[in-house]
C-alpha cells in the first residue's frame, strides 16, 4: 500500500464545470511553465510540463515517492490541493519538477556505445539522440515482464536521485526533509513487487513508517542499498535492477493479469503493451516494443558493470540559441570570454531586430537568487549592453533644459567642496611656493648650530579619496507617468530621472570624480536590457545630453540583474570608493520575476541579494525611490542605504546632496 497523501495527488476529487478556483491549489495550467523554467535550470534542458493522468503508469505511479521523467517531459499534477495553504502545494510541485529534473544532472539517461552493447549481449539496440528513453526501454526489454524490470529500476533511480538532490541541494533538502515523512505515514506489509519496492525505499532513505521487516524485504533493501551512496551511478543501477529482478519475478509468475499495463507479460508478436492509452507522453515508452527475448540472460547483470557509458548530448529545437551568450559568475569580476564567440549573431529582442553594432560586448549570464528554493539559479539572467535601444525614440533635447538655476548652484557647491579637499603639503624638496614656515625654522638652527633642512617647499595636493559612481537608472514602463503639477508639470519621471543624472554629471565634474550612467529595463530573464548611457571615460558633452534626451520609457523591472551587472561593471575601477546609486519608482517585477508576473517577494529578494553582493565586492549600495506610495526599500535594503523622496521634483537639487553624504561615509 502506498500513503494516503500519494492517493490524493495521483487520484483528486473531479471537479465540476464552473467550479470556482480554489485559493490554495496550485493548477498546472497556470503554473507550468514557471515550473518549466525552474526544471530547466536543474537540467540544462527544456522539459514540457503535462499532467500526471497522462502520463505511463511504469513512470507515474502512486507507489513511487516522485513520477519518473521521459528526459523530454516533467510529470505534474493538473491540479494540487493537498494541503490547506498555496504555500504547501507549491512546495510538492516544486519538488515533483525538480526531482524529475535532477534525472538529467545525476546521469539517469546516460547510455552505452551499441557496439560494445552487441559484442557483450549479443543483441542490438538502435540509439537515438533525441530521444532519452532508446537506452531504458531496450535494457527492460530483456526481461520476460519489461513492466516489472521498469518498475525496479524507476523506484531505485528515483531513490539515487532524492538522495544526491538531499546532498547538493540545501534548499530542496529542506523541502524533501518536510515533504517525505508525509508520505511516509503509512505502509503495510505488501502483497505485490509495487508495495515491496515503495517499503525498500522507505527504508533506504530512513523515512518513518510501521514496515515489518521479514527475510524477504531485508534481502531487496541490502541489494538496493548502494542506491543513496554518493557514488553510486546509473550504471550501477541496472546492475542492482537486474540482480533484484529474479527476486521479485516469482511473485508475478502465474498471476500476471494480461490486461496488466503495468505487469504484462512479454509474448511474441507483441509491439504495443500500452496502445489502449492516448497517444501523447505515453507512447513513447511501452509502445513499438519489439519481440520478446525469452527469459533473462544470466549475464545481464555482470555486463551492465562492463559498459562504458557516455552522456547523452540531446539536439534541443525548443531551447533559444545561446550561442552567443557568455556565461557570469557572480563571484569573478571579470568577463571571461570565449574566442570561439566571437561570429555572432543578431539577437532578437521584443520583435525588434538588434544589430551588433547596438550591442556593447557579448551578452553575459547571471545567477538569480531563488528565496524559495533557498539557492541560486545559475546563469538564469542574460543581460544586453547596448548602445542604444530598439524602438520609437523621443525627439532630441537636453534634460538640463529647465534646470540652469539648478545646476548652477550645484556647481557651486561642487566647486567648494573641491577647494576644501586641497590641502598644503610642506616640507617639499620641490613645490608649488616656498614655505616660510621651514624657511624661519632653518635660520633659527644655523644661529643654533643646527643643519638646515633642504625641503623648504609646499604645494597643494587633494587630500580626499578617489571616488567612482555609477547612476543606474529605472527606465521601466511605469517611469512615463507625467508630473500632474509644478514648473516641470508635464515632464514623466524618467525625464526627471535623466535630469538629476545630468545635473549630477555636471557637479561631478567640477569634483574630478570619475562616474557613469546606465539605464536598465527589458522582458523576461532572457531580455535585460542594459543601456548605457554615459561611460566613466566619456565626457557629458552636448552629443551625450541630446541622446538622454531621446530616451523613452521600456519595459519590466529585473533589478537584481541590472545590479549585478552594475557591480560587475564598477568593481573594475581602480578608486577606492566605489558608489553605485540606483533610482527607480516602483518594485522591482517581470513577466517572469516570480511565480507570477504580479508576485512581488521573488524580485524584492532577489534584488536585496545583489545588493548584499555590491557589498561583499567593495561598492557602497545606495537607492533612491520616488514612489512614496510604497516603502519597498525597507524589505531589500537597510535604512542607512536608502531613501524615499517626497517629491519627485525634488530629485534633481537634492541628488548631488545626497551624494556628499555618501562621499563622506
Amino acid at each position: 500500500m502506498t500513503s494516503p497523501l500519494n492517493i490524493i495527488i495521483y487520484q483528486p476529487a473531479a471537479s465540476e464545470d464552473g467550479e470556482e478556483p480554489l485559493d490554495n491549489a496550485v493548477y498546472l495550467e497556470d503554473a507550468g511553465p514557471v515550473l518549466s523554467l525552474f526544471s530547466k535550470e536543474i537540467s540544462g534542458k527544456y522539459l514540457e510540463p503535462v499532467p500526471l493522468d497522462e502520463a505511463p503508469p511504469v513512470l507515474a505511479s502512486m507507489f513511487r515517492i516522485f513520477p519518473f521523467s521521459s528526459g523530454r517531459e516533467v510529470f505534474l499534477p493538473r491540479t494540487l490541493n493537498v494541503l490547506p495553504t498555496y504555500e504547501g502545494n507549491w512546495r510538492i510541485a516544486r519538488l515533483y519538477a525538480a526531482i524529475q529534473a535532477a534525472q538529467w544532472e545525476y546521469g539517469t539517461f546516460d547510455r552505452p556505445d551499441p557496439g560494445q552493447v552487441k559484442s557483450l549481449l549479443g543483441r542490438t539496440w538502435s540509439k537515438s539522440e533525441n530521444d532519452p528513453m532508446t537506452w531504458i526501454r531496450f535494457f527492460v526489454k530483456q526481461f520476460p515482464i519489461p513492466g516489472l524490470a521498469c518498475d525496479i529500476l524507476t523506484a531505485l533511480e528515483t531513490t539515487r536521485i532524492t538522495a544526491n538532490v538531499t546532498r547538493n541541494y540545501r534548499g530542496l533538502k529542506e523541502e524533501l526533509s518536510w515533504f517525505l515523512p508525509q508520505i511516509a505515514l503509512m505502509s503495510v506489509q505488501p502483497d505485490e513487487p509495487s508495495g515491496v519496492l515503495w517499503d525498500a525505499v522507505m527504508e533506504l532513505l530512513d523515512l518513518p513508517s510501521n514496515i515489518m521487516l521479514d527475510e524477504f524485504l531485508v534481502s531487496i533493501i541490502e541489494m538496493a542499498g548502494p542506491c543513496t551512496e554518493p557514488d553510486t551511478s546509473f550504471q550501477d543501477i541496472l546492475h542492482i535492477t537486474a540482480s533484484i529482478y529474479p527476486v521479485l519475478e516469482p511473485m508475478l509468475i502465474g498471476n500476471c493479469d494480461p490486461d496488466d499495463s503495468m505487469y504484462r507479460t512479454r509474448s511474441r508478436g507483441d509491439d504495443d503493451l500500452d496502445s489502449a492509452r492516448p497517444r501523447r507522453a505515453r507512447d513513447f515508452f511501452l509502445s513499438n516494443l519489439e519481440a520478446g527475448s525469452g527469459r533473462r540472460d544470466d549475464k545481464l547483470a555482470e555486463s551492465m558493470k562492463q559498459l562504458n557509458f557516455r552522456e547523452l548530448k540531446l539536439d534541443e529545437n525548443a531551447d533559444s540559441d545561446k550561442s552567443n551568450v557568455v556565461p557570469g559568475k557572480i563571484e569573478s569580476r571579470d568577463a571571461r570570454y570565449d574566442p570561439d564567440l566571437d561570429n555572432r549573431k543578431p539577437v532578437r529582442m521584443r520583435g525588434q531586430h538588434v544589430e551588433d553594432e547596438d550591442l556593447i560586448g557579448r551578452p553575459i549570464l547571471y545567477p538569480e537568487w531563488d528565496y524559495l528554493g533557498n539557492g541560486y539559479r545559475r546563469n538564469w539572467v542574460t543581460v544586453y549592453t547596448m548602445s542604444r535601444l530598439p524602438g520609437k525614440k523621443g525627439a532630441p533635447g537636453n534634460p538640463l533644459d529647465g534646470w540652469e538655476e539648478v545646476v548652477k548652484e550645484v556647481s557651486k557647491q561642487f566647486r567648494m567642496l573641491r577647494h576644501e579637499e586641497f590641502a598644503w603639503r610642506k616640507r617639499l624638496k620641490d613645490g608649488q611656493e616656498i614655505d616660510l614656515d621651514q624657511v624661519i625654522r632653518n635660520r633659527v638652527d644655523r644661529r643654533s648650530g643646527g643643519s638646515p633642512s633642504e625641503k623648504i617647499y609646499m604645494e597643494k595636493r587633494i587630500s580626499g579619496r578617489e571616488v567612482s559612481a555609477l547612476l543606474l537608472l529605472d527606465m521601466s514602463a511605469s517611469t512615463s507617468y507625467e508630473i500632474e503639477e509644478g514648473k516641470h508639470k508635464g515632464d514623466t519621471v524618467l525625464q526627471i530621472l535623466l535630469s538629476g543624472s545630468a545635473i549630477m554629471g555636471k557637479a561631478l565634474e567640477q569634483l574630478g570624480d570619475r562616474y557613469s550612467v546606465y539605464g536598465f529595463s527589458g522582458f523576461g530573464r532572457e531580455k535585460v536590457e542594459f543601456l548605457e548611457i554615459k561611460h566613466f571615460d566619456k565626457p557629458l558633452d552636448n552629443r551625450t545630453l541630446e541622446s538622454m534626451g531621446t530616451i523613452q520609457p521600456q519595459r519590466s523591472t529585473r533589478m537584481g540583474a541590472a545590479v549585478r551587472h552594475a557591480y560587475h561593471i564598477l568593481a573594475a575601477e581602480p578608486t577606492s570608493l566605489k558608489l553605485l546609486i540606483i533610482l527607480s519608482d516602483g518594485f522591482p517585477q517581470d513577466i517572469d520575476y516570480g511565480e507570477n508576473r504580479f508576485d512581488r517577494e521573488y524580485g524584492l529578494r532577489d534584488t536585496a541579494k545583489a545588493l548584499l553582493e555590491a557589498e561583499t565586492h567593495g561598492i557602497l549600495p545606495f537607492c533612491i525611490s520616488v514612489d512614496t506610495a510604497h516603502d519597498y526599500m525597507r524589505s531589500i535594503t537597510p535604512p542607512r542605504n536608502y531613501m524615499v523622496v517626497k517629491s519627485i521634483q525634488d530629485l534633481p537639487s537634492g541628488l548631488p546632496r545626497i551624494y556628499m553624504l555618501l562621499r563622506s561615509r
